[in-house]
């Protein structure tokens, strides 16, 4: 089995969202169900908002079926 290629990114939330929103980035059907609460929510966007690291998301390429 061939090792997958690892490239760390940095990107802004603007474009992550943007990519979301073209359907470039899809959220797959194991990922489990939304589970935060607004204030968590809300936290969040206060930290993106003031440039805090909010940790690392993890994307990757698939093969189209």
């Amino acid at each position: 089995m061939k090792t997958p290629e690892i490239t760390p990114t940095a990107e802004k939330i603007d474009k992550l969202i943007k990519r979301i929103d073209a359907g470039d980035i899809r959220i797959p059907a194991f990922q489990r169900s939304f589970v935060w609460k607004q204030n968590q929510v809300i936290e969040l966007l206060d930290s993106i908002i003031l440039n805090y690291p909010i940790g690392s998301i993890l994307l990757w390429h698939t093969k189209k079926s």
